[in-house]
């Protein structure tokens, strides 16, 4: 595949979440962890499926490859959308 722009990665990991909610040891200093509005922890966890879902498929109506990883919510895992949490 050859991308439309040099820098424009040819595939990305996304890690869709099933129960995700905002980790309180991080979010201090992280801003994509804090909420605005008053969803409840299932609405919010709903959103977060959801935009991680459009996000997806979005890039592969672009042709960049998406590796999707399901973040089934066996263990408490509150920011797993970071991929970054699941290499180290």
């Amino acid at each position: 595949m050859t991308s439309k722009y040099i820098q424009a990665p040819g595939a990305v990991v996304m890690i869709r979440p099933h129960r995700f909610h905002p980790n309180p040891e991080t979010a201090f200093d992280n801003a994509f962890q804090r909420t605005k509005g008053n969803l409840s922890a299932r609405e919010l966890s709903k959103a977060a499926y959801e935009e991680v879902s459009a996000v997806a498929a979005k890039l592969e109506s672009e042709g960049v490859r998406v590796h999707i990883f399901e973040d089934r919510g066996s263990k408490e895992t509150p920011d797993s959308v970071f991929p970054n949490n699941w290499f180290s």
